[in-house]
């Protein structure tokens, strides 16, 4: 997802001098990610739907190349939440209320976030599947991707 919203970002931009507009996401679907990596660690609802969340920090913490703080500017480049922008393709995100491993919160407040900014973003919240989901998860992304590239192939650039 950070690379759905990332076009442009500075600092983010793929490596290799990929010319204008051909690194461009067309249309993007997340699966149980972690969208806001600060919230992740201090939103009182989102840290009781999460086990191990102080070992997720320091893990987390790892690859993001920081340590956990709330004002970092690593955790905030890394929170896809932060680099919304108008320009962003369509989304679809799917999650599940008992996924233990990512707050379903975290696709709630991504969809909230893409809306604000006028997206056309779509997100289906199931009650079972834990972080893996249903077996129809496939089937409804294609059916995702397949709607929003064929509206961008007959819409008008932006």
């Amino acid at each position: 997802m950070l690379l759905e919203v990332s076009d442009g970002v500075e600092g983010l931009k793929p490596p290799g001098g990929v010319a204008e507009g051909l690194s461009r996401i067309q249309a993007a679907a997340g699966i149980a990610g972690v969208y806001d990596f600060v919230a992740r660690f201090t939103d009182k609802d989102q840290l009781a739907l999460q086990s191990n969340a102080e070992k997720k920090r320091r893990t987390n913490g790892e690859w993001i190349g920081a340590a956990f703080s709330p004002t970092d500017a690593h955790w905030l480049q890394a929170s896809a939440i932060n680099h919304v922008n108008q320009a962003d393709p369509p989304v679809l995100l799917l999650h599940r209320r008992n996924d233990r491993t990512v707050p379903w919160l975290q696709s709630r407040d991504m969809h909230t976030r893409l809306k604000q900014a006028g997206i056309a973003a779509e997100i289906e919240i199931s009650n079972d599947g834990g972080h893996r989901g249903p077996a129809t998860a496939e089937k409804r992304i294609v059916a995702f991707f397949k709607k929003a590239l064929a509206e961008k192939a007959v819409a008008p650039a932006r």
